[in-house]
Parts: structure tokens; sequence; C-alpha cells
């Protein structure tokens, strides 16, 4: 009798698409810019981020301003020394994602982190359904 493993009953492909094939946003995760921009920029302490005392409450109602993401463009554009083009809105969507998970992070521990990166992981949404089954 030979070993097999376990077989799944649910089976979740692998999601394949390269997400971060855009040159510009390779180098911004490269060189994790995105945790050195909210460490150096973001005072979790302010009004703005302070006003959420739970992480529920920061994971559905905060949200990541143009200006604060313009801002992390530049920040992202200086430190790299060239010039950062995200032309659609999936890779916007992406980095907004991760700007706020960092800054989940630092509010929140690893679980802020987690909680805001697994909103649009196929993997967690689909187990959470069986879950619920």
């Amino acid at each position: 009798m030979e070993g097999g493993g376990i077989i799944p009953d649910v089976f979740i492909p692998i999601d394949n698409d390269n997400k971060y094939n855009n040159n510009g946003l390779l180098n911004i995760i490269s060189f994790n810019l995105i945790s050195k921009f909210i460490y150096q920029k973001i005072n979790v302490n302010s009004k703005n981020i302070n006003k959420y005392n739970s992480l529920d409450d920061f994971k559905y109602n905060y949200s990541i301003s143009d200006s604060l993401f313009d801002s992390f463009i530049n920040f992202c554009e200086n430190d790299l020394n060239e010039e950062i083009k995200i032309n659609n809105v999936e890779d916007r969507n992406l980095l907004k994602l991760n700007l706020k998970a960092t800054i989940a992070r630092k509010k929140f521990k690893n679980e802020g982190y987690y909680a805001i990166l697994n909103i649009k992981d196929d993997a967690i949404n689909e187990s959470l359904k069986l879950f619920e089954q």
C-alpha cells in the first residue's frame, strides 16, 4: 500500500496571474517601499487613523485617499529615482490594499495586516464560504 496524501474536498486553483507584472509595481514590492513609506510617514496616533478603535471598524471604514496614494507614488519615485506609472485600476487597488494592510499592521499588529490582505485572497474567501455551509 502506498501513501497518496490528502485529497481536498474542494479544489481552489492557484492564481497564476502575475499581479506584479508592471516594472514600477515590481520595484515598489522588491524594495519594500510600502513598509518604508508607512513606517516613515504615517502616524497611527493621528486623528485620521486613531478614530478607528477596532480592527473591524478600520477594515470596513478606512480607505486610502487619493492624496495619500499620490504621496506614496511621489515617495517611491524619489526613492527609486524613476517615474512610476500605475496605469490601471487593478494595480492601483492592489497598492492601496497593501498600503491599508501595512497601516493595519502598524496599528493592530499582524492580525490587522492579514485581516486586510485576506480580503482579496481567493483561497481564504472560498474556505470561509465552506465554513458558512
